[in-house]
């Protein structure tokens, strides 16, 4: 429609009803090249103008409006619905008629009968209508598109389902069993044969609820499961397929679950595809398109969409018997992709792809059977590869040590960690055995630890000692971490490390607390004379009573310190407090009812430095009453404003 000619039409006149609503509607069917025209004015009984406040237009196929704008009067034209025009508040039946004409002419263009009130209604729905064909034409154009990529994708292999079964799924095989007297009745998912077994000590050890072990049927690796405490036991698995597609090939991915709820003889399996990621290679470059199944822009209808990143892209067990026969003609050929898939089995695909584009020299990390290494690289986009040089060309320049190490790597199979703990260890001239770094690296998160207590004795004696004082509460890296902790505090005591008495203590973990507890009274002890030697100066200068119901005293010792804090229930009693005053920066007071010399009453901190009051508190930090407030005023102008010099305490050492 041509607005142009929409602005020829003459102007409505202003309603004749004075009602209390929002919009008053006046109308009049207009004629513009044969085609019938709605033309409605929308006037506000709110803050009524001599013009209407909306204009709105209504044709077949089409609508359009102008909205009044105030500060010139004129008109602005806009596109939106009379429902964002008005707002949501004003709806239904707070938008009326003005004359019984105009309603007739509505239900003219419409063909419809209306009640009072309706008008909104009709309005609404003839536009709404309009605007759902124009977003499912755009919707279709796009559903066009993503359709006509999802039909070029080939089918899945005949075995696909045996293989998610025995390979993604493999972990799944359970015994579930029962004892009944001296007999263990048992049903092993996987063989599908019932058992029943004599009772023996060896059985009642071994076969616990959780724990693994081998079906006597079949000899499958298989877990545990008491019947009766198993009842929502569902497995779970992500695993990936490529497939030729086009010039390319597309990586899909799968979720899948095997649930034993229904009956454990009956386990129902159940995957579907998730995510779609298409790669073409073109010239130079390497095009990556990337489908989701999720619910399409909001309309509540679940199909294949365009990534949305609602959806990130799994660490998945890939389905490898076709893959060299894919990556055959591409620039993947020599990337080792089977190979390093065939050993972890779980793989982020899309990371690999690209990350091999840039490091070509992943490839013969693969050959070297650096699996551990690649993986641990290969869990995210632009890893920094534990910063070796892809650019030498040299193993001792490349991982930058030499190649007596770099087998020791080789052989373990080391990732990251282990990497930089070879290479830790011979910057402090030292060497590692092959059962000595396997051991650490199965059995601590990081190397921190053991290289502090490498400093102080062996490697082979840091690991016999730990082995004797791991528990299953207690983890070799607990044990390490607690003992570093305990060297700490035999340096603050001042032990003889030289000792292995001392070194090595019998129950690590007690002789820990108990050092902690021997360190906290050396530091109390410290902390005690230096609140003493200020007491000894504070006191016989600040000390003070009005001799009729109030004396103020500085407290004694770091008992007494605590005690006031308990009492009182506020901060006074922190360590802090203590450290300041055994330094001689404050001095901590306590004002007591004469009568009642030993009941807490009030708290004061005082600078000694400045011969300032910083605070005075009572009983949960209340403020000062009328009376000690009289009490702390007559103290500082008697004691504090004396003209003496600064007070000096002498430090301990």
């Amino acid at each position: 429609m041509n607005i142009k000619f929409l602005n020829n039409f003459g102007e409505h006149k202003a309603p004749t009803l004075s009602i209390p609503i929002a919009y008053l509607i006046t109308s009049s069917i207009e004629l513009v090249n044969n085609q019938k025209i709605l033309f409605l004015s929308l006037w506000s009984q709110r803050n009524r103008k001599e013009k209407a406040d909306y204009k709105v237009y209504l044709y077949d196929g089409g609508y359009v409006s102008q909205r009044l704008e105030d500060e010139d009067g004129t008109y602005k034209w806009s596109i939106a619905c009379l429902e964002n025009l008005v707002g949501y508040y004003y709806q239904k039946n707070k938008i009326l008629c003005d004359r019984l004409q105009d309603r007739e002419r509505i239900e003219t263009f419409f063909k419809v009968n209306l009640k009072v009130g309706e008008e909104y209604n009709i309005i609404d729905k003839f536009q709404k209508g309009l605007m759902d064909e124009k977003l499912n034409i755009k919707h279709k154009k796009i559903t066009d598109v993503i359709d006509k990529a999802m039909l070029k994708v080939g089918t899945l292999p005949k075995n696909f389902e045996n293989w998610v079964y025995n390979s993604p799924f493999g972990f799944s095989r359970y015994i579930y069993y029962k004892r009944k007297g001296k007999n263990i009745s048992g049903y092993c998912t996987e063989c599908k044969k019932d058992f029943v077994i004599t009772e023996t000590k060896l059985t009642k050890k071994n076969i616990k609820h959780n724990n693994n072990g081998t079906c006597p049927k079949c000899n499958k690796k298989i877990e545990y499961k008491a019947i009766g405490k198993t009842t929502q036991l569902q497995d779970r698995a992500e695993f990936a397929i490529m497939q030729k597609y086009e010039k390319g090939f597309i990586v899909r991915y799968f979720s899948g679950s095997i649930s034993y709820m229904e009956h454990y003889k009956n386990p129902i399996m159940h995957y579907y595809e998730t995510i779609r990621e298409i790669y073409t290679p073109n010239n130079n470059f390497l095009i990556i398109k990337k489908y989701e199944y999720n619910e399409f822009l909001q309309t509540g209808i679940t199909r294949w969409c365009d990534d949305s990143r609602r959806r990130e892209v799994p660490k998945a067990y890939f389905y490898t018997r076709n893959l060299k026969s894919i990556l055959a003609d591409t620039k993947w050929k020599y990337s080792c992709m089977y190979d390093y898939a065939k050993e972890v089995k779980f793989l982020f695909a899309d990371v690999f792809l690209i990350e091999y584009l840039k490091h070509p020299t992943i490839e013969y990390f693969i050959k070297a059977k650096l699996f551990k290494f690649v993986d641990d690289n290969l869990s995210y986009y632009n890893s920094d590869w534990n910063g070796i040089n892809f650019e030498a060309k040299k193993i001792k320049d490349i991982f930058g040590m030499d190649m007596k190490l770099f087998q020791q790597m080789q052989r373990l199979n080391l990732g990251n960690k282990g990497l930089t703990q070879i290479k830790k260890v011979s910057e402090m001239g030292k060497t590692i055995t092959d059962l000595q770094l396997k051991w650490l690296d199965n059995n601590l998160s990081d190397f921190g630890y053991f290289n502090k207590m490498y400093q102080l004795t062996t490697a082979n004696q840091i690991i016999k000692y730990v082995k004797t004082q791991v528990s299953s509460n207690h983890s070799a890296y607990n044990i390490l971490s607690a003992w570093c902790d305990y060297i700490v505090q035999c340096r603050n005591l001042e032990f003889d490390l030289n000792n292995t008495f001392i070194l090595y203590p019998q129950n690590l973990l007690e002789k820990h607390e108990e050092l902690n507890l021997m360190c906290e009274v050396k530091k109390t002890k410290k902390l005690n004379d230096g609140i003493k030697n200020v007491f000894k100066v504070v006191n016989e200068k600040y000390s003070f009573s009005n001799k009729k119901n109030l004396t103020i005293r500085t407290v004694a010792n770091v008992s007494e310190l605590v005690a006031e804090g308990q009492k009182q229930r506020h901060c006074v009693g922190g360590m802090g407090y203590a450290g300041s005053m055994a330094k001689g920066d404050i001095a901590i007071m306590v004002i007591r009812a004469i009568k009642e010399p030993n009941k807490s009453f009030y708290t004061l901190e005082l600078n000694l430095k400045t011969k300032k009051v910083v605070q005075c508190r009572g009983f949960k930090n209340c403020d000062m009453t009328l009376e000690v407030k009289k009490f702390v005023e007559s103290w500082k102008n008697k004691i504090l404003s004396k003209k003496d010099k600064r007070v000096r305490v002498k430090i301990s050492a």
